[in-house]
Protein backbone atom coordinates (compact mmCIF):
# COMPACT_ATOMS: atom_id res chain seq x y z
CA UNK A 1 0.00 0.00 0.00
CA UNK A 2 1.31 3.33 -0.86
CA UNK A 3 2.45 5.89 2.25
CA UNK A 4 -0.61 7.55 3.50
CA UNK A 5 -0.74 11.03 5.47
CA UNK A 6 -1.41 9.98 8.73
CA UNK A 7 -4.55 11.68 10.71
CA UNK A 8 -2.63 12.62 13.61
CA UNK A 9 -0.75 15.19 12.27
CA UNK A 10 -3.48 17.24 10.57
CA UNK A 11 -2.46 20.26 12.19
CA UNK A 12 0.06 20.48 9.60
CA UNK A 13 -2.74 20.40 6.94
CA UNK A 14 -3.68 23.69 7.94
CA UNK A 15 -0.60 24.95 9.16
CA UNK A 16 1.27 28.18 8.37
CA UNK A 17 4.34 26.33 6.78
CA UNK A 18 2.31 25.11 4.20
CA UNK A 19 0.59 27.77 3.58
CA UNK A 20 3.88 29.64 3.06
CA UNK A 21 4.78 26.75 0.17
CA UNK A 22 1.42 25.98 -0.81
CA UNK A 23 -0.84 28.96 -0.52
CA UNK A 24 -4.62 27.78 -1.71
CA UNK A 25 -5.36 30.69 -4.01
CA UNK A 26 -2.21 29.89 -6.37
CA UNK A 27 -4.18 26.57 -6.79
CA UNK A 28 -7.58 27.39 -6.63
CA UNK A 29 -6.65 29.68 -8.96
CA UNK A 30 -6.18 27.37 -11.37
CA UNK A 31 -9.30 25.97 -11.42
CA UNK A 32 -11.26 29.03 -12.27
CA UNK A 33 -14.09 28.53 -9.89
CA UNK A 34 -17.19 30.59 -11.34
CA UNK A 35 -19.72 31.65 -8.59
CA UNK A 36 -22.26 29.16 -9.03
CA UNK A 37 -19.78 25.70 -9.85
CA UNK A 38 -20.21 22.58 -8.07
CA UNK A 39 -16.31 21.55 -6.75
CA UNK A 40 -15.40 18.40 -5.70
CA UNK A 41 -12.53 18.30 -3.61
CA UNK A 42 -10.99 14.90 -3.33
CA UNK A 43 -8.49 14.26 -0.58
CA UNK A 44 -9.87 17.20 1.28
CA UNK A 45 -8.14 16.30 4.72
CA UNK A 46 -9.65 18.80 6.86
CA UNK A 47 -10.55 21.62 4.25
CA UNK A 48 -7.49 23.51 3.53
CA UNK A 49 -9.15 24.16 -0.15
CA UNK A 50 -12.43 23.25 1.00
CA UNK A 51 -12.89 25.98 3.04
CA UNK A 52 -11.31 28.48 0.35
CA UNK A 53 -13.45 26.76 -2.40
CA UNK A 54 -16.59 27.54 -0.68
CA UNK A 55 -15.91 30.84 -0.22
CA UNK A 56 -15.65 31.46 -3.88
CA UNK A 57 -18.87 29.52 -5.26
CA UNK A 58 -22.43 29.49 -4.00
CA UNK A 59 -22.54 25.40 -5.54
CA UNK A 60 -22.01 22.41 -4.03
CA UNK A 61 -18.77 21.36 -2.65
CA UNK A 62 -17.89 18.16 -1.95
CA UNK A 63 -15.25 17.37 0.31
CA UNK A 64 -13.99 13.46 0.12
CA UNK A 65 -12.00 11.51 1.96
CA UNK A 66 -11.00 8.07 3.04
CA UNK A 67 -10.35 9.19 6.33
CA UNK A 68 -13.82 9.79 8.74
CA UNK A 69 -11.21 11.51 11.36
CA UNK A 70 -10.37 13.77 8.74
CA UNK A 71 -13.72 14.62 7.48
CA UNK A 72 -14.89 14.89 11.04
CA UNK A 73 -12.12 18.17 11.64
CA UNK A 74 -13.45 19.88 8.48
CA UNK A 75 -16.92 20.01 10.19
CA UNK A 76 -15.45 21.40 13.05
CA UNK A 77 -13.47 24.19 11.75
CA UNK A 78 -17.40 25.78 11.00
CA UNK A 79 -18.22 26.97 14.52
CA UNK A 80 -21.62 27.93 13.44
CA UNK A 81 -21.93 24.86 11.59
CA UNK A 82 -20.85 23.45 8.15
CA UNK A 83 -23.08 25.28 5.61
CA UNK A 84 -25.58 23.05 4.10
CA UNK A 85 -23.67 23.04 0.44
CA UNK A 86 -20.45 21.76 1.81
CA UNK A 87 -21.61 17.87 1.39
CA UNK A 88 -18.69 15.50 3.24
CA UNK A 89 -18.45 12.13 1.64
CA UNK A 90 -16.19 8.89 3.01
CA UNK A 91 -15.41 7.65 -0.03
CA UNK A 92 -11.92 6.25 -1.74
CA UNK A 93 -10.62 8.09 -5.06
CA UNK A 94 -10.29 4.93 -7.07
CA UNK A 95 -14.19 4.71 -5.99
CA UNK A 96 -15.58 7.95 -5.58
CA UNK A 97 -19.06 7.89 -4.39
CA UNK A 98 -20.55 10.87 -6.51
CA UNK A 99 -23.06 10.92 -9.07
CA UNK A 100 -21.66 11.30 -12.51
CA UNK A 101 -20.98 14.53 -14.18
CA UNK A 102 -21.80 15.87 -11.09
CA UNK A 103 -18.87 18.35 -10.71
CA UNK A 104 -17.69 21.77 -12.51
CA UNK A 105 -14.71 21.72 -11.03
CA UNK A 106 -12.78 18.68 -8.98
CA UNK A 107 -9.36 18.94 -7.10
CA UNK A 108 -6.90 16.12 -6.24
CA UNK A 109 -3.92 17.70 -4.34
CA UNK A 110 -1.18 16.24 -2.98
CA UNK A 111 -3.31 12.46 -3.20
CA UNK A 112 -2.81 10.50 -6.23
CA UNK A 113 0.28 9.50 -5.02
CA UNK A 114 -1.23 7.83 -2.21
CA UNK A 115 -4.29 5.95 -4.69
CA UNK A 116 -3.39 2.30 -5.30
CA UNK A 117 -5.85 2.13 -8.07
CA UNK A 118 -4.78 5.26 -9.99
CA UNK A 119 -5.98 4.36 -13.26
CA UNK A 120 -9.68 3.77 -11.76
CA UNK A 121 -9.07 6.98 -10.06
CA UNK A 122 -8.70 8.83 -13.38
CA UNK A 123 -11.72 6.47 -14.37
CA UNK A 124 -13.81 8.45 -11.92
CA UNK A 125 -12.74 12.10 -12.62
CA UNK A 126 -13.52 11.91 -16.10
CA UNK A 127 -16.71 9.94 -14.98
CA UNK A 128 -18.09 12.67 -12.14
CA UNK A 129 -16.35 15.83 -14.20
CA UNK A 130 -18.54 17.60 -16.47
CA UNK A 131 -17.84 17.24 -20.18
CA UNK A 132 -17.09 21.38 -19.73
CA UNK A 133 -15.38 20.66 -16.53
CA UNK A 134 -11.87 20.87 -15.63
CA UNK A 135 -9.28 19.11 -13.17
CA UNK A 136 -6.66 20.08 -11.22
CA UNK A 137 -4.15 17.78 -10.06
CA UNK A 138 -1.37 18.89 -7.59
CA UNK A 139 1.89 16.89 -6.34
CA UNK A 140 5.19 16.17 -5.51
CA UNK A 141 8.14 17.11 -7.86
CA UNK A 142 10.06 13.64 -7.44
CA UNK A 143 13.53 15.53 -7.79
CA UNK A 144 12.72 18.41 -4.72
CA UNK A 145 14.99 17.90 -2.44
CA UNK A 146 13.39 19.73 0.55
CA UNK A 147 12.37 17.60 3.41
CA UNK A 148 8.86 16.32 3.88
CA UNK A 149 6.42 14.56 1.42
CA UNK A 150 5.86 10.99 0.52
CA UNK A 151 9.11 8.95 -0.18
CA UNK A 152 10.40 9.81 -3.59
CA UNK A 153 9.75 6.26 -4.78
CA UNK A 154 6.07 7.03 -4.65
CA UNK A 155 5.68 10.43 -5.88
CA UNK A 156 4.60 10.54 -9.32
CA UNK A 157 6.54 12.26 -12.70
CA UNK A 158 4.66 14.92 -14.35
CA UNK A 159 5.28 13.83 -17.46
CA UNK A 160 3.89 9.87 -16.65
CA UNK A 161 0.93 11.38 -14.88
CA UNK A 162 0.08 13.70 -17.66
CA UNK A 163 0.30 10.76 -20.17
CA UNK A 164 -1.90 8.76 -18.04
CA UNK A 165 -4.66 11.66 -17.86
CA UNK A 166 -4.41 11.30 -21.96
CA UNK A 167 -4.89 7.87 -22.08
CA UNK A 168 -8.25 8.47 -19.31
CA UNK A 169 -10.08 11.01 -21.93
CA UNK A 170 -8.11 14.48 -20.72
CA UNK A 171 -6.59 17.57 -22.74
CA UNK A 172 -3.68 18.22 -20.09
CA UNK A 173 -0.90 21.32 -20.36
CA UNK A 174 2.23 21.12 -19.52
CA UNK A 175 3.21 20.55 -16.21
CA UNK A 176 3.14 24.03 -13.94
CA UNK A 177 5.80 24.12 -11.59
CA UNK A 178 4.07 25.37 -8.20
CA UNK A 179 7.06 26.02 -6.19
CA UNK A 180 10.16 23.94 -5.46
CA UNK A 181 8.22 21.13 -4.25
CA UNK A 182 5.08 20.77 -6.15
CA UNK A 183 3.65 20.90 -9.37
CA UNK A 184 0.42 20.85 -11.31
CA UNK A 185 -1.29 19.81 -13.99
CA UNK A 186 -4.81 20.94 -15.76
CA UNK A 187 -6.70 18.42 -17.58
CA UNK A 188 -9.88 18.85 -19.50
CA UNK A 189 -12.18 16.07 -20.54
CA UNK A 190 -12.16 15.78 -24.18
Amino acid sequence: MAHRFHPDRLDWLLGEERRAVLPPEAVLNLLEIGPSDTVADIGSGPGYFTVPIAERTAGTVYAVDVEPRMLEALRERWPGGMPERVRTVLSPAHALDLPGAAADRMLYSLVLHEVEALDQALVEAKRVVKPAGKVVVVEWRPDATREGGPPRSERLDAGVLALRMRQHGFAVRDPLNLNEVHYALVGVPQ
